[in-house]
């Protein structure tokens, strides 16, 4: 009689102690601690001294098996990982000029021809440097669009279609689209207001675009001139940063500034560069008169080209230790004197 009872308990403790080795390895039964303590008591309990016979017999009664089954083995599924691809054609946002997302690169000698043909907005076009049987369409269209065209390496375009076979050229599609300049140039006369434009020679953050061309939308900038050469096109992080503003101000994108500013200094306009060392202050100049605002790069300000056609060469009055601002801000107070000046003529 003893004997059957304690078999009947050393039955138990063995299906016990093989129920919490299961759940254990199944990863049941509370967190990774409770399991840990869980196996310590089993394994720190008495045991009965019974064969091994005895414990698979008490597993193959707790999970309702018959004697002549194998136990049962409890493994680990395996679900199978989803698969990413590694052609896209819309980047996450590292770009190296500073591109963003939203922009679509369509690569080969064909399609970003009919691309260009298209009139679709094209932000750059990249093209293998030395490579030959370029068609010369595409660097005609270029020119006549002002599109920047880079001559880059085989490893840039590479990284940019992702290994494609992109026939040495590919061009950054989409974003938003440029006005043209004989739109700009008659906004003036349809609002009946005194011409008020903003030139940015090498802006080439899309944060400091973008800031900047929400700082004119609300000054009342007519219109905002750029160079086909290094500047940031009109990107989904410029119209972010712009907190929509790039969708109420036409950007006219230009082959060369200078010839528009020529135009512009011909016909009587103030042509007010920023220099941080400005022959006058920004509060010395008479902006109620027609007024082009020029800023110049983040990092190497105007250019010589453009500096000597200014008028005025203009500075900030720096009181602190710093020798400039950042060309957003530098941007904001320039414009925002010209709407002070305005508005004190019409009280």
């Amino acid at each position: 009689m003893e004997k059957g009872v304690e078999g009947r308990r050393a039955a138990e403790c063995g299906g016990k102690q093989f129920w919490h080795e299961h759940h254990a390895r199944r990863g049941h039964g509370g967190n990774s601690r409770e399991r840990r303590g869980k196996r310590r008591i089993s394994e720190d309990a008495p045991r009965f001294q019974v064969n091994s016979e005895v414990n698979t017999a008490a597993a193959r009664e707790l999970h309702g098996q018959g004697h002549d089954e194998a136990p049962r083995r409890f493994e680990r599924l395996e679900l199978p990982q989803p698969r990413i691809g590694l052609r896209h054609k819309k980047h996450s946002g590292a770009m190296p000029e500073g591109g963003d997302g939203g922009l679509e690169i369509v690569y080969g000698r064909h399609p970003v021809t009919e691309l260009l043909r298209s009139g679709k907005p094209v932000q750059r076009l990249h093209v293998l440097a030395g490579a030959q049987g370029i068609p010369k369409d595409i660097f005609t269209m270029a020119r006549e669009r002002a599109i920047p065209v880079v001559h880059t390496d085989r490893a840039r375009l590479d990284y940019l279609t992702h290994h494609a076979n992109h026939q040495g050229v590919a061009a950054e599609a989409g974003g938003g689209t440029f006005a043209s300049l004989e739109q700009v140039l008659q906004r003036p006369l349809e609002l009946q207001q005194t011409p008020f434009f903003l030139v940015l020679d090498g802006v080439q953050d899309p944060g400091n675009f973008g800031a900047i061309l929400r700082s004119a939308e609300a000054a009342g900038v007519q219109g905002v001139f750029i160079p086909g050469d290094n500047s940031c096109g009109l990107t989904g992080t410029v119209s972010k940063a712009s907190a929509g503003a790039d969708q109420h101000i036409p950007v006219v994108r230009v082959a060369k500034l200078s010839g528009v500013l020529r135009q512009f200094r011909e016909q009587g306009f103030v042509l007010a560069g920023t220099e941080v060392e400005g022959s006058c202050l920004y509060t010395e100049i008479d902006y109620c008169r027609p007024v082009v605002i020029i800023m110049g790069a983040e990092e190497s300000g105007l250019r010589p080209s453009v500096r000597e056609l200014c008028t005025d060469l203009v500075r900030l009055p720096m009181c602190g230790k710093v020798q400039s601002l950042n060309v957003s801000a530098a941007a904001a107070i320039c414009l925002y004197e010209v709407v002070r000046q305005r508005n004190l003529r019409t009280i």
